[in-house]
């Protein structure tokens, strides 16, 4: 009878391990986008005016290609 309720205990348990693991890495997945976005800014915002131009026409030529095939 005790090893019904153990069991029962063990798979809530892992449920709820789980659970919180899996929000744990949703969270991280998002505060390493932001910071990696913070990078890409912060690296653009160095560069020199001959670097940077070509440079954020190309990521902006890649971000409008990608929206517009995001329907198909």
């Amino acid at each position: 009878m005790f090893k019904f309720f153990d069991f029962i205990v063990t798979v809530i348990t892992s449920v709820v391990d789980f659970l919180v693991s899996t929000i744990t890495m949703l969270v991280q997945v998002i505060l390493y986008i932001g910071k990696g976005i913070e990078y890409l800014i912060l690296g653009i915002a160095y560069l020199p005016t001959f670097a940077k131009v070509p440079l954020i026409a190309i990521i902006s030529y890649i971000a409008i290609i990608t929206l517009l095939n995001k329907g198909e």
